[in-house]
């Protein structure tokens, strides 16, 4: 569990980001980082995206590192931010693939119009340096953040991020999103399972809050929940037990990495978080029995 530190003990991160979204290692450099950081399994969970997957997938093999193919949705949700992961779904799924090709395309016409709003305020960079500075990655804010450093509208990424780029600010274009109910079809239409991603960003104000919140995600059939994420203090990961426990949730966690990595050369993992391969087991077996259940 967490703050265990055994080498020979079996550790997994069902949350990493990779440059085919937002993260900025390619997703075949982030499994040898995560191989060299002796991860047991680890899922790639970029943004409403699967196109990482398959470099990702024969990167995990060549370095014999379990690996489970995921994805993040963010869903329409006004108190905070809920963002819903999937796992172990058919990627080649026709509904489940045209719905990130729908989020794909909506993500691109927003990037243009937050570097419209930038040049408006007097900004000099293009939209074309932005995907020069991608290198071929899908864009998303933190490329547009380094133009605007390069162009010295800004000294440091979290400038960017609070003058002009997050939520509220000047320059924020809000995105397209599926619905809660809606994400949970594509991902569980494809064979796989859904899990409520750091409940803590949901940012409700009482516990009854949130139990009224995760019963209604379970109605829509959420299956597990995120009990280890960076954001998650010792209690926080206490009341997402309890969850797991009352409504019947398996459990995951994940590092939410995107990079760079940092400087203190941890032996395991992107994080202080230990999450046991034990909760990737039971994932895999919720998965086996309902594909048993179908073929039966």
């Amino acid at each position: 569990m967490a703050g265990e530190t055994s080498e020979s003990a079996r550790w997994i991160d069902l949350h990493l980001h990779s440059s085919a979204s937002d993260g900025l290692l390619a997703p075949a450099e982030l499994m040898a980082r995560a191989a060299e950081r002796h991860l047991t399994a680890v899922a790639l969970t970029d943004h409403d995206t699967t196109a990482g997957l398959a470099e990702a997938a024969a990167a995990a093999q060549a370095h014999g590192v379990d690996f489970v193919p995921g994805v993040e949705f963010s869903v329409t949700y006004d108190p905070g931010v809920m963002h819903l992961l999937g796992y172990y779904f058919n990627a080649e799924d026709g509904d489940l693939a045209a719905a990130c090709q729908r989020l794909v395309e909506a993500r691109e016409v927003r990037n243009r119009k937050i570097v419209d709003r930038l040049v408006e305020f007097g900004c000099d960079i293009s939209y074309q340096r932005v995907r020069q500075i991608a290198c071929g990655e899908a864009v998303g804010r933190p490329h547009i953040a380094r133009v605007l450093i390069e162009s010295r509208c800004v000294r440091t990424m979290k400038q960017a991020f609070t003058k002009y780029l997050a939520k509220g600010e000047e320059a924020y274009v809000s995105r397209e999103k599926l619905s809660a109910a809606e994400a949970v079809r594509v991902v569980r239409g494809a064979g796989g399972v859904v899990a409520l991603a750091h409940p803590t960003q949901l940012r409700c104000r009482t516990l009854a809050e949130l139990n009224q919140v995760v019963a209604g995600l379970v109605d829509l059939g959420v299956e597990a929940i995120e009990v280890y994420h960076p954001d998650h203090r010792p209690e926080d990961v206490r009341v997402c037990m309890d969850l797991a426990r009352r409504y019947g949730l398996l459990m995951t966690g994940g590092s939410d990495f995107h990079g760079p990595l940092d400087q203190s050369h941890r032996r395991v993992g992107f994080s202080s978080n230990r999450i046991p391969y034990e909760w990737l087991t039971e994932l895999q077996k919720c998965v086996a029995g309902r594909r048993a259940g179908r073929s039966g």
